[in-house]
């Protein structure tokens, strides 16, 4: 794994955050919207990069009269709106990608059919979905993130936004270089064509429509073809976070939430009170692992054996402690301060769990308690 793709994980585990700050949002935002080497194959992931075409690089001599491939990406950079459909080595669908101006929207499926990536991005949203493999966390689950457009947001979007990054992904990452070019045809109509290598021994081919300049195909060394369309308008609604094909999947809703430190520290409310403890309730996070949350007392580590689940088996224990969000300063007393209990899962658990938690001197135990995780958006 190279040390680039590290840093992209990390800015799109930065974006999946539960209470990211608007700076780091911004951050892993410009990460995730630049372009990354290895990337070639998910368009969309590197959807929204610069097209850098060197000049003097494509001025070269072939085989037809028609148009030079540096003009051929001018003028297909150029394009207002643009509709790209990513098709396997079997010509099945696997994807779309569409842009006009700051606005686009993304999608992507698995060999399964699971949709894995998918982006509405509008000049207010942003909802950002991502389905992540957790090898060794059986109760892991995929959900999406939606906020407000921020200013920062905005100004990543400008700077990087190209509306054919599959085309920047030749140029600059896989540094394609044309070394002919010719008059073919497909279904009956001609194209110019244009034979790209990569990396210096991989062959692909280009076509572009001879009229317009810009590019119709990409068809790929593995079989896999992106066509490309221009239409005069795309519906805004493609846009919107309600046009999402995960509309199923549980939505952490940050709208007017993007600054954290405005919002209040968080507190769950109180589910049952026994014995001094101020019981807060049972999380399943989306990396499955469990929260266990309660306020009052907070036992010492050697009483820990006896704070135990009943129901489910209990892995590595993560944390222990008060509750410390990096955002806010500590506030309260001890007492008034939310603790938690966070341990992995190794196995598959149901949407209960009986809980006990340690006093002063003795123990209190909470049954049948339900397991919260985030739901789809109620729209």
């Amino acid at each position: 794994m190279s040390p680039n793709r590290r840093e992209l994980d990390k800015a799109l585990q930065e974006l999946r955050e539960e209470r990211p700050s608007a700076e780091v949002r911004s951050r892993a935002l410009t990460a995730v919207l630049s372009p990354r080497p290895g990337l070639a194959n998910h368009p969309g992931m590197v959807a929204a990069s610069v097209l850098v075409v060197g000049l003097g690089l494509f001025m070269i001599p072939t085989r037809s009269s028609g148009l030079a491939w540096s003009e051929v990406l001018r003028r297909t950079n150029l394009s207002a709106n643009v509709h790209v459909t990513y098709l396997n080595g079997w010509g099945e669908v696997t994807g779309e990608k569409w842009s006009s101006g700051l606005n686009w929207a993304y999608w992507s499926k698995d060999k399964q059919g699971r949709i894995t990536h998918e982006i509405r991005s509008d000049q207010s949203n942003f909802y950002f979905y991502l389905r992540r493999s957790w090898s060794n966390a059986p109760n892991a689950y995929a959900y999406g993130t939606l906020t407000n457009k921020t200013p920062a947001m905005l100004k990543a979007e400008g700077k990087y936004a190209s509306k054919i990054p599959t085309i920047d992904s030749l140029v600059s990452i896989q540094k394609a270089k044309p070394i002919s070019q010719e008059t073919a045809y497909v279904a009956g109509n001609s194209v110019q064509r244009y034979v790209l290598k990569i990396r210096g021994s991989k062959l692909q081919t280009v076509d572009a429509d001879p009229q317009s300049g810009r590019i119709l195909f990409i068809r790929f060394a593995n079989g896999e073809t992106d066509t490309f369309d221009y239409p005069d308008k795309i519906d805004a609604r493609v846009f919107s976070y309600k046009s999402r094909l995960t509309r199923n999947e549980p939505v952490l809703d940050l709208r007017g939430k993007e600054d954290p430190k405005k919002a209040p520290i968080e507190m769950p409310p109180i589910v049952a009170t026994n014995g001094g403890i101020n019981f807060r309730g049972v999380q399943l996070a989306s990396d499955g692992t469990l929260y266990v949350e309660w306020s009052g007392y907070l036992p010492h580590t050697q009483q820990l054996k006896r704070l135990k689940l009943y129901g489910i088996t209990a892995g590595k224990r993560l944390w222990f402690g008060y509750n410390v969000d990096g955002v806010h300063p500590v506030q309260g007393p001890p007492s008034k301060r939310l603790i938690i209990y966070r341990v992995e899962l190794p196995e598959r658990i149901g949407d209960r769990v009986s809980v006990q938690i340690p006093t002063a001197s003795s123990v209190v135990v909470f049954k049948d308690v339900p397991i919260s995780k985030m739901k789809p958006l109620k729209e």
